[in-house]
C-alpha cells in the first residue's frame, strides 16, 4: 500500500523533518504490526513551518492511497541520531520516499561529477557546533585527518564535497595535497564561514520557535524566506542524494549524513568524524 503522511507540526529543518516523519510513520507500523514489505512507497506532503513545494513527488491517487495526518510530536518514536544511519528499519523506510521529478532530473544531471571511485565528505559547522554538538565540537583539522588516509588507502581521485559553509571548501581547494584531486560541489550560496556569528545563534535561545530561522540550515539559502523557501531545501536533498551516490563517506553527526547513508546503496566504506550530540 502506498502511504500519504501529511505533516502539520512545526520542525522546519530538511531533513530534520524528514526523519521525524520516518520516526512518526516507524512508530505506526510498530503499533498497528505492519510488515515493512507491505508499504510500497512513501508520499510527504509538509506546508506548515516551511515550504516543501517541489521537493517531494505528488503523483499519487487519492482515491487508493492511505493518509496519515502528523500533527503531535508525541506520536513519532524516540531514536538516537548518533547511530540511526546504521538502523534497518529506516533504510527500508528511506528508500520508499518519493521524491519529485524535479529532485530527480537534477541528481541524474549532476551525477557524471561522481564516479565509482569519489570520496563523499560533508562538513557540518556553523550552528552544529554551538548548538548540536557543543560538547563534542568538530573541527576541519580532524576531517583532513582521515581525507588524506581515504587518499592514500583507497586511491581517491574525485571528492565531491557538501558543506553547510564556503570557508572549509576554500581550504581544500587551496591545500597542495589535493591538487591532483577533482574536487567537486554544486552552486549553491552557503554560509561564508565554519563559525556562524551571535546574532544567527538567537533563533536558538529563544523558546518561540514559529518565527523565522536564520537561514542556518545544513545548507543555506540567503533569501529573505530564509528557512521557509523550497529552493533551501532542494539544494540539501540534492547534495544529500549525491552523497548518497560517493563509494566513500566522512561525515559529522547531522541528519544530512543520515539520510545520505539510509538512502545509499554506494557507500562501501565510511568513518564518522564527530563525537556524540545533546
Amino acid at each position: 500500500m502506498d502511504y500519504l503522511i501529511i505533516d502539520k507540526c512545526m520542525h522546519c529543518g530538511t531533513t530534520g523533518s524528514i526523519f521525524c516523519i520516518l520516526q512518526f510513520i516507524n512508530k505506526y507500523i510498530k503499533i498497528n504490526n505492519l510488515n515493512y514489505q507491505d508499504i510500497k512507497n512513501i508520499f510527504i506532503e509538509k506546508k506548515v513551518a516551511c515550504n516543501f513545494d517541489n521537493i517531494f513527488d505528488d503523483n499519487y491517487d487519492i482515491n487508493i492511497i492511505k493518509i496519515l495526518i502528523y500533527d503531535d510530536d508525541n506520536n513519532k518514536e524516540h531514536v538516537n541520531y548518533n547511530n540511526l544511519h546504521n538502523s534497518n528499519e529506516y533504510k527500508i523506510l528511506a528508500k520508499k520516499i518519493c521524491f519529485s521529478k524535479k529532485i530527480n532530473d537534477i541528481i541524474n544531471n549532476e551525477l557524471i561529477n561522481i564516479t565509482s571511485n569519489t570520496l563523499g565528505i560533508h562538513f557540518r559547522f556553523t550552528d552544529m557546533n554551538a548548538v548540536h554538538t557543543k560538547k563534542n565540537p568538530i573541527e576541519y583539522e580532524n576531517y583532513l585527518t582521515k581525507i588524506l588516509e581515504y587518499i592514500k588507502n583507497y586511491n581517491i581521485q574525485s571528492i565531491f564535497v557538501a558543506s553547510d559553509n564556503e570557508e572549509s571548501i576554500n581550504k581544500l581547494l587551496k591545500n597542495e595535497n589535493f591538487e591532483n584531486i577533482k574536487i567537486y560541489y554544486t552552486n549553491i550560496k552557503r554560509y561564508p564561514t565554519e563559525k556562524a556569528n551571535e546574532n544567527d545563534l538567537k533563533w536558538y535561545k529563544n523558546d518561540n520557535k514559529e518565527f523565522n530561522h536564520p537561514y542556518l540550515n545544513n545548507f543555506r539559502h540567503t533569501s529573505l524566506e530564509g528557512i521557509s523557501s523550497s529552493k533551501l531545501h532542494l539544494e540539501c536533498l540534492v547534495d544529500c542524494i549525491l552523497l548518497s551516490k560517493c563509494k566513500y563517506l566522512i561525515f559529522p553527526y547531522s541528519n544530512v549524513s543520515n539520510l545520505a547513508i539510509l538512502l545509499s546503496n554506494s557507500i562501501v566504506e565510511k568513518i564518522k568524524i564527530s563525537g556524540n550530540g545533546y
